[in-house]
């Protein structure tokens, strides 16, 4: 625990800028409907990023916390948000909207939730 302490700071960042990203994916679904496909990859690469900048956060921090899954969930968000930029490369953004729906939403939701359940302890304490 005194490990984690000082984390704290970052903890709560890290738990800050998930709602961000909540936020980012919400945006690119709306962006597409309305045809906005520049401003939306613009915002899924920020979203890339953020997913990468929480890992790398959270990698110093990983042998004191409780056992979990966010690399695992991690690698399946990572995966699935690079098929969805790669889908915007393709101009195909008919499949993307799906890709979000079916995959990438969910995906986000499963790594968001782990990290809150493993992290969130440590600011309420």
């Amino acid at each position: 625990m005194v490990i984690i302490e000082k984390y704290r700071e970052i903890i709560e960042r890290i738990l800050e800028l998930l709602n961000t990203m909540e936020e980012g994916l919400e945006f690119i679904q709306i962006g597409l409907s309305e045809l906005k496909y520049e401003e939306a990859q613009i915002v899924l690469k920020d979203v890339i990023d953020a997913v990468h900048s929480i890992d790398s956060s959270i990698q110093p921090m990983q042998s004191g916390l409780p056992q979990n899954n966010i690399s695992t969930l991690s690698s399946l968000l990572k995966k699935s948000l690079d098929k969805a930029l790669e889908r915007f490369d393709q101009n195909n953004e008919l499949n993307i909207n799906s890709l979000l729906e079916n995959e990438t939403y969910p995906a986000f939701k499963s790594w968001r939730e782990e990290i809150e359940k493993v992290l969130r302890p440590y600011i309420l304490s």
